[in-house]
């Protein structure tokens, strides 16, 4: 399932089942920070299936949040 906004995403997590959530850390309106800390709310168990993206050009407050969550990390970009 691939949706085009972090507000999507949210919305589609309570009416289906999903092994794994790919969030790109960068995104237009709900960033995925904000996305990760409303799954932490609304389905933790799914918040820690999730697998960032990011082309590796961001600011200290998301380099710092990626370090402290622990969460697998894909460099953009990939195949």
């Amino acid at each position: 399932v691939c949706v085009g906004s972090g507000a999507e995403a949210m919305e589609i997590v309570k009416s289906e089942a999903f092994d794994a959530v790919f969030c790109d850390v960068m995104m237009p309106g709900m960033n995925g920070i904000e996305c990760y800390e409303r799954l932490l709310v609304a389905t933790p168990a799914l918040a820690e299936r999730v697998i960032f993206m990011t082309g590796g050009t961001f600011q200290d407050k998301e380099r710092h949040f990626l370090e402290q969550t622990k969460q697998p990390v894909l460099r953009k970009p990939f195949s």
